[in-house]
C-alpha cells in the first residue's frame, strides 16, 4: 500500500514545485539575477501562476504561464536599471508601480508583470478605472494581497524565504473547491462590478462552488452590471462583459448558463437568451421542453460521448459555444400559432439579425461574428429538408464543405437533431446521417475535378460559344456549369464546352432575363430541361 504523504510532505511537494519552476522555466532566468544584484529586494510570485501551481500539485491541473511578481523593498528605478540588462521593459504602467518585462531571447504571448506592492482606493462607482492605485516599496505583501478579488487569487510565494503567504486562506478554498471574495464580498464587488463575472468564470473554470456569502452578494449586486458612472461611462465595459462571458461558457457551458441565470446576470447582459424561457415548442418535435431547455441540452451534449464519437477532433472555440447558445434566439419573436401548433417560421434569419445586434453590442470582432452568424443563418438548411439528396450539391458544399465554418455548422446540425426529442425519447438523425453521405459523395466527385471553375470554363468562352456579348446569360450559364460540375456530370473543360455547344439554341432563349424570375430559378429551370 502506497504511503499517504504527511502535511509536511505535502508542503515540501508544493514548495518544490515553485522552486522547480524558478530553476527550470526559461523565462524566469532573471529572478536569480535580480535577487543577487538587489540585496534589499523581496520578490514574490503572485496571482494566477500561484493558484494554478497549487492546483497542479493537488489535482494534477496544468500550470499556467501567466507570471506576475511583486517586488518589495526597492525603488522602481532600481528595478528598471537591473531588468534592462536582461530584457525589454514597457514603462507604460510605471507611475502605478507596474512594469511589463520581456526577457531577452524568450518569445512570450504576454509580458511578465513585475510590480511594487500596491494599495487601491475605490470611488465606489463599480468601475475598475475609478480605482486609484498607489505603489509603496515598503508596503507588506499581505496588504498588497488584500486588494485582490478572490481568495484563490490572493496567495503569494515568497521566493526569498521559500514559503507561501496566504492571509485569506486561499489554499483551503482550493482544497474545498470554493470561490470566495477577499474580505467583505459586497464591498469587494462595489469596487469593481466586473469581479462578479470573474467569480462566475472561476467557478466554471475549476468547477468550484461559489461561497454562500459571495453568491448572495453577486445576486444582490448583479443589477449594477449595466450601470453608468456619474460621467455616463459604463461601470463594466461591453468588452469586459464579452471576455468574461465567453471564457465562462467555454470553460463549462451548462454551468455558465445556470450561474448566469440564477445570479440574474443573464437577464442583465443577455436578455435575448432570457426570453428563450417559457418559449414553448410542439411536444411532438421537442419533448425536451421549451427553447431554453433545448438550448441548455445542446450545451450539455457538446461534451457528451455521442458528440465526441462523431467529432473526435472537434475544437470547442468560444465562438462555437456562443453560436450554440444563440442558434434559436429568433424563436421567441417568430412564434406563431398555426394549424393547432406553435411554429417559428424564418427564426433562422430573424435569429441571425438578433445575434448580429447582440454581438455588435458586446463588441465582438468581425471574425468572431462571421462564425456565429454563419451557424445561425444556416442551421435549418437541412434540418427539416424533405429529401437531402434533392438539394443541389453546390448549396450543400457551400455550407458543409467550402466555408471556413463548415465543421461548426455540421456539429450544430448534429447537436440540434440529437436534442430535438420526440415523445418516445428518440432523435431525428436521418437528415444528418444522409447529409454525411451526401458530403462524402461530393468530395468523391471532386477528387477527379479541377478545383476552380475557371479551369473548366470562363466568361469569354461562354460569350464566344453562344455568340453574345456580356449579358446576364453569361453568369447564368456559368452557374449551370458549376451545378453540373458539383454533381459530377461535367468534369473537364471539354465536357463543359460540349454541353454549351449542344444546348446553344435552348440557352439563347434566356438572352433576355425574364423580369419575373430570379437567376437561381432560371438556373434550376435550365438544369431540369437539359438533364
Amino acid at each position: 500500500m502506497k504511503d499517504i504523504p504527511t502535511t509536511k510532505q505535502n508542503e515540501s511537494i508544493v514548495l518544490d514545485s515553485f522552486n522547480e519552476q524558478i530553476e527550470t522555466v526559461p523565462e524566469l532566468f532573471f529572478i536569480k539575477k535580480l535577487t543577487t544584484e538587489l540585496p534589499d529586494l523581496k520578490l514574490y510570485m503572485v496571482g494566477g501562476i500561484v493558484r494554478d501551481t497549487l492546483l497542479r500539485t493537488e489535482q494534477n491541473e496544468v500550470t499556467s504561464k501567466d507570471f506576475d511578481f511583486v517586488a518589495q523593498g526597492v525603488e522602481i528605478d532600481e528595478l528598471i536599471k537591473v531588468l534592462k540588462q536582461y530584457g525589454k521593459i514597457n514603462l507604460v504602467g510605471k507611475r502605478f508601480g507596474v512594469l511589463k518585462f520581456y526577457p531577452t531571447g524568450i518569445k512570450l504571448t504576454e509580458p511578465i508583470d513585475i510590480a511594487l506592492p500596491r494599495t487601491e482606493f475605490s470611488e465606489g462607482t463599480g468601475r475598475s478605472q475609478d480605482i486609484t492605485t498607489k505603489s509603496d516599496k515598503n508596503l507588506s505583501i499581505k496588504d498588497d494581497l488584500s486588494r485582490r478579488d478572490l481568495t484563490i487569487n490572493a496567495i503569494a510565494y515568497d521566493i526569498n524565504n521559500q514559503e507561501l503567504v496566504d492571509p485569506y486562506n486561499g489554499q483551503e478554498d482550493l482544497k474545498s473547491k470554493e470561490v470566495r471574495a477577499v474580505g467583505e464580498p459586497e464591498a469587494r464587488f462595489q469596487e469593481d462590478y466586473s469581479r462578479m463575472l470573474r467569480a462566475i468564470r472561476f467557478s466554471c473554470k475549476f468547477d468550484f462552488e461559489i461561497d454562500k456569502k459571495t453568491w448572495q452578494a453577486i445576486q444582490k449586486r448583479i443589477v449594477k452590471i449595466n450601470s453608468l458612472t456619474p460621467d455616463d461611462e459604463r461601470a463594466v465595459s461591453h468588452d469586459t462583459v464579452r471576455k468574461e462571458l465567453l471564457k465562462s461558457l467555454a470553460a463549462n457551458p451548462v454551468k455558465a448558463l445556470e450561474l448566469l441565470d440564477e445570479s440574474g446576470a443573464l437577464k442583465e447582459i443577455l436578455p435575448e437568451v432570457e426570453e428563450l424561457k417559457d418559449c414553448v415548442q410542439p411536444p411532438e418535435y421537442h419533448s425536451e421542453g421549451d427553447v431554453f431547455e433545448h438550448t441548455k441540452m445542446i450545451l450539455e451534449k457538446a461534451d457528451s460521448p455521442e458528440f465526441k464519437e462523431q467529432f473526435p477532433n472537434a475544437k470547442m472555440s468560444e465562438e462555437f459555444i456562443f453560436g450554440l447558445l444563440l442558434h434559436d434566439v429568433g424563436k421567441p419573436s417568430t412564434k406563431t400559432w398555426k394549424d393547432k401548433k406553435w411554429t417559428f417560421h424564418k427564426h433562422d434569419s430573424v435569429g441571425t439579425q438578433i445575434a448580429q445586434e447582440i454581438m455588435e453590442r458586446l463588441q465582438f470582432t468581425t471574425k468572431q461574428k462571421n462564425k456565429v452568424l454563419f451557424m445561425i443563418k444556416n442551421h435549418m438548411f437541412l434540418m427539416s429538408a424533405p429529401d437531402v439528396f434533392q438539394i443541389s450539391n453546390k448549396k450543400v458544399a457551400e455550407r458543409f464543405i467550402d466555408s471556413p465554418h463548415s465543421q461548426e455548422l455540421l456539429q450544430l446540425f448534429f447537436l440540434d437533431a440529437l436534442c430535438s426529442l420526440r415523445p418516445d425519447g428518440s432523435s431525428p438523425m436521418k437528415n444528418f446521417e444522409e447529409t454525411l453521405i451526401k458530403i462524402d459523395e461530393i468530395k468523391k466527385i471532386r477528387e477527379n475535378q479541377p478545383e476552380k471553375i475557371e479551369e473548366i470554363i470562363n466568361g469569354q468562352d461562354i460569350m464566344e460559344l453562344l455568340g453574345i456579348k456580356k449579358t446576364p446569360l453569361v453568369g447564368i450559364t456559368k452557374k449551370v456549369i458549376i451545378e453540373l460540375k458539383e454533381s459530377g456530370k461535367i468534369n473537364s473543360r471539354e465536357e463543359a464546352l460540349a454541353f454549351i455547344t449542344k444546348n446553344k439554341k435552348f440557352l439563347l432563349k434566356y438572352t433576355e432575363t425574364p423580369l419575373d424570375k430570379k437567376q437561381t430559378e432560371i438556373v434550376e429551370e435550365i438544369l431540369h430541361k437539359t438533364s
